[in-house]
């Protein structure tokens, strides 16, 4: 038997360095700059459904080392935002849920209509044929919000009483975050606003969609960015 070569040892070795290194960039790009979540929850219906992969842009929102302080400050934060955090009164739960205020806003809900700062966020229903392929259509119903120029769809249960909330102001360093799914998710109207240093970053597009239920793929969801 030949032994290798000092020709194929290189070769080798390069091949082993090549494959550290891109283990190392990816650990660094999953840590500081892409990491992906998956939607566990109906609480962001209809822009997020269970089984949909997302992919979370953190870069913007400062650099974590574990133990240490975040490294810089987050930058263009906006109302409407859909964004990862984690849960205030349990940290390693993380949530995605909608930045509907920012610090020092005043947020008030009456019914199904949202308020910030005394002005009522634009909101116009969606004939129902428009989200037909949507199987909770026969619960819910949609209407299309718009808020810093940019445009989403949130849903109501039909069966659900409407109720109040506020007026509160939010506090400096810190958001208010609901879910699209409104009378279906666990947010800030329940447990408080959320403070800078428990975001983490932004949603950026769904990568892969499997619908549980049906065992089947959704090729319309993959790649498709999030307002």
């Amino acid at each position: 038997m030949t032994r290798p070569t000092v020709r194929s040892r290189k070769l080798y070795r390069s091949y082993i360095e090549a494959f550290v290194f891109a283990i190392f960039l990816g650990l660094l790009i999953r840590v500081f700059v892409l990491t992906p979540y998956k939607i566990p929850s109906s609480a962001m219906i209809p822009t997020l459904l269970p089984g949909d992969y997302v992919f979370v842009y953190k870069l913007p929102f400062g650099i974590k080392f574990p133990g240490l302080d975040k490294i810089g400050q987050i930058q263009n934060l906006e109302r409407g935002d859909v964004i990862l955090f984690s849960y205030p009164k349990s940290p390693d739960t993380r949530f995605i849920k909608r930045v509907v205020a920012i610090p020092g806003d005043t947020i008030q809900i009456q019914g199904q209509s949202l308020f910030v700062n005394g002005q009522s966020v634009e909101r116009l229903p969606i004939e129902s044929t428009v989200l037909s392929e949507f199987r909770s259509k026969e619960t819910l119903e949609f209407f299309a919000e718009k808020v810093n120029g940019k445009s989403y769809v949130v849903s109501y249960s039909k069966q659900a009483a409407k109720s109040d909330f506020g007026p509160v102001v939010v506090p400096q360093g810190e958001v208010f975050l609901i879910g699209d799914n409104r009378d279906g998710s666990d947010d800030s109207r329940y447990w408080g606003t959320v403070p800078f240093d428990y975001l983490h970053g932004r949603v950026w597009f769904v990568w892969f969609s499997f619908d549980l239920d049906r065992a089947e793929l959704r090729w319309d969801r993959f790649f498709k960015s999030i307002d």
